[in-house]
């Protein structure tokens, strides 16, 4: 057999005999088929289908490797084999297992739909998607091939694409309150409320009993609700489902307003945030963060900066679940972008003194921890501060405020970066010019800016400041800061779409 380090273990030829003896003695259906001329891999795929029916898969897996090792060139053995055993949760052996039974017989859909699911779990996400193409080119009516496509777009933050693909096998399938509920969700985080409310009716209706569903029923119709322009029938009316539902708690009245006010801030109509907005700062007079928002989604021009409060409560709510939320779900990779442009200019320089400006949990730490003898990192927030520390990569944090920080510290930086951190800043002057106090000459400065098709800056709906390059670069440059390279980049996802934004690699003269 193969010496892929993925492969499964198989038996010798004496531990076969053996393992055949024992299932001959201790199963008299299998015995029964030997005696009458059965041949034995074709005996013990009986014994494994029955073993796993009877939910003993390791000894389903067992029959199912022996009749592969017998009969290796039989596809049928393989897929079996592959697909207990990602029900053992040896993933890279079902890898292993499905690419044999689709290389010896590529005509086989379900082979190719497994080696979809089991490839999409190895984070094998593009490998995956061509499995479930081969699977849709050979059978167009495969259900579970549009679902396996389905998870994987979703994976890939192509929600539109998983809707279609859902819908197909919805379509196509057995529909059940899971997939609407999926079908829900998809269509929520792109703001399409009224498809999102249809697919979680039909899912309480299938599944009455789920608090998820029925939470998430009576959020989007709330929304639906509120888009129609009556704020006080929608809230009269969740009032009313709240009453009918026992599962619905009083606080949950807040949390609604706060979804609806992000997502209607996000995809519109704003007149509808607004109200979301004013309505949730009468329940929560002192919600800095809401009370900020709601001047970003009327356009305020006069802000220059968001408010050092709503910073901090932001990311000190938002820190447990940082790197999940902004890596896993959201695609931000602006750590590895500006480690990769530092690189590029200086790629044999060993750098003093390094500062990670707004290091938040630390993700770039490790980035820069190669290229700095001594890494400081600083940040508004503490619980953020406190995430860093655990990741022992830094020689220094400290909680503060980024630009008074740069004014009074007596340290001098030849690196200094900014990952994500202008997006809290509007006006860059003072900015630029902390940032040159404490440069030595010819130090870097690392930082990504949202961008903005305008003049200057410009305060989004989102609370977040994006810049015109034109500005930043004559901002910087008043500050004696020199261009040494820009780079036009993608910053996270927002609903199905990346942000634009912009890395620049700054030199102090």
């Amino acid at each position: 057999m193969s010496i892929d380090p993925a492969a499964p273990v198989f038996p010798s030829l004496l531990e076969t005999q053996t393992i055949i003896a024992k299932w001959h003695a201790a199963d008299s259906l299998f015995a029964d088929r030997l005696s009458a001329g059965m041949p034995a891999n074709k005996a013990l795929t009986l014994l494994g289908i029955s073993l796993d029916l009877q939910g003993k898969l390791e000894s389903a897996s067992e029959a199912f490797g022996v009749a592969a090792s017998i009969a290796p060139g039989h596809a049928p053995h393989w897929t079996h084999y592959g697909m207990i055993l990602d029900r053992l949760n040896q993933t890279p052996q079902a890898a292993f297992c499905l690419e044999q039974a689709v290389t010896l017989a590529p005509e086989s859909p379900e082979s190719w739909v497994f080696l979809g699911l089991v490839r999409r779990k190895l984070g094998d996400l593009p490998g995956a998607a061509t499995a479930c193409r081969k699977a849709l080119e050979q059978a167009p009516g495969a259900a579970a091939a549009w679902d396996c496509l389905g998870l994987i777009k979703e994976a890939q933050f192509d929600y539109s694409g998983a809707i279609e693909c859902l819908s197909a096998s919805a379509k196509l399938g057995t529909v059940n309150a899971s997939l609407m509920a999926r079908l829900g969700m998809l269509n929520y985080h792109l703001g399409r409320i009224n498809a999102a409310s249809e697919a979680f009716a039909r899912a309480v209706e299938l599944e009455p009993a789920n608090l998820s569903h029925r939470q998430m029923l009576r959020k989007t119709r709330f929304m639906q609700e509120m888009l129609a322009g009556n704020l006080d029938q929608a809230l009269e009316c969740y009032q009313f489902r709240c009453q009918s539902d026992g599962a619905c708690a009083e606080s949950e009245l807040p949390a609604m307003l706060k979804s609806a006010f992000a997502l209607f801030s996000a995809f519109g109509p704003r007149d509808a945030a607004v109200r979301a907005g004013k309505k949730l700062l009468e329940l929560q007079p002192a919600n800095a963060e809401i009370e900020y928002l709601l001047r970003a989604v009327n356009g305020d021009h006069e802000l220059e900066r968001s408010p050092e409060k709503y910073v901090i409560d932001h990311f000190d709510d938002f820190a447990a679940n940082f790197d999940s939320k902004l890596v896993s779900t959201l695609g931000y990779d602006l750590p590895e972008k500006i480690g990769e442009a530092i690189r590029s200019m200086a790629p044999d320089r060993l750098f003093d003194c390094v500062l990670d400006a707004g290091c938040g949990t630390g993700l770039c730490g490790p980035i820069l921890r190669p290229i700095a003898r001594i890494l400081n990192g600083i940040d508004l927030s503490t619980k953020m501060i406190e995430r860093a520390a655990t990741r022992k990569t830094y020689d220094c944090l400290e909680c503060a405020e980024i630009v008074e920080f740069l004014e009074r510290t007596p340290q001098r930086f030849d690196l200094i970066t900014a990952a994500d951190v202008l997006i809290y800043i509007g006006d860059l002057r003072r900015f630029f010019s902390a940032v040159s106090r404490t440069m030595i000459s010819r130090g870097i400065l690392a930082v990504s800016t949202e961008r903005w098709a305008g003049l200057g800056y410009h305060l989004c709906p989102s609370g977040r400041f994006a810049h015109a390059p034109d500005y930043v670069r004559q901002s910087a440059t008043k500050a004696g800061l020199t261009e040494l390279t820009h780079i036009e980049t993608t910053l996270r996802l927002e609903g199905s779409t990346r942000i634009p934004g912009d890395i620049y690699l700054l030199l102090f003269r």
